[in-house]
């Protein structure tokens, strides 16, 4: 396998939680959306079911290791009203992570999300994966400085930066 890639259109009319997602006036791409399209384009590309996923009944799913992810530039999703069909073309690639000219690693792959605009591309966020078989989850952790919470979200809110809406946070 040298490369897989696929493509899909973002619509806010088909996704419209990520509306409250905004800086300002403009609505961003959660950075955090990144790690779930690696995680269905490796699962794609390994053949991994929903059920193994962790999907199906409870079970015990698969665990996926991130390294190296960058999250390179802003992905703004047009507004829907601006026409019925406007949305911005997203591109996904992965392919085995290169060691050298002529070796590629086992278990980690490279993944990349794009976007193309008018006449040229942006990469959005690149980083690498792997299916993980030896981690075991234990535990939860507990947050309790809330007070460094509070000031950052009195400080967003003065810039503009306070999420709206699904983004909101909870009390």
């Amino acid at each position: 396998m040298e490369s897989i890639g696929a493509g899909n259109i973002l619509r806010l009319n088909e996704m419209p939680w990520i509306s409250g997602h905004k800086i300002e006036d403009q609505i961003i791409f959660p950075a955090a959306g990144y790690l779930p399209i690696g995680i269905n384009a490796l699962s794609q590309v390994l053949g991994l079911k929903d059920s193994m996923i962790g999907q199906d009944k409870g079970q015990h799913g698969v665990v996926f290791e991130f390294r190296n992810v960058n999250i390179a530039a802003a992905l703004v999703v047009p507004k829907s009203n601006d026409t019925p069909d406007s949305g911005v073309e997203l591109h996904t690639r992965v392919a085995k992570r290169k060691l050298s000219t002529v070796t590629v690693s086992s278990g980690w792959f490279e993944y990349c999300v794009s976007s193309v605009g008018t006449g040229h591309g942006t990469v959005h966020c690149a980083g690498e994966i792997r299916v993980n078989d030896s981690v075991e989850i234990q535990g939860s952790v507990l947050l309790s400085n809330t007070k460094a919470l509070e000031t950052w979200v009195y400080k967003g809110d003065r810039r503009g930066i306070l999420p709206r809406g699904t983004f909101q946070f909870a009390d």
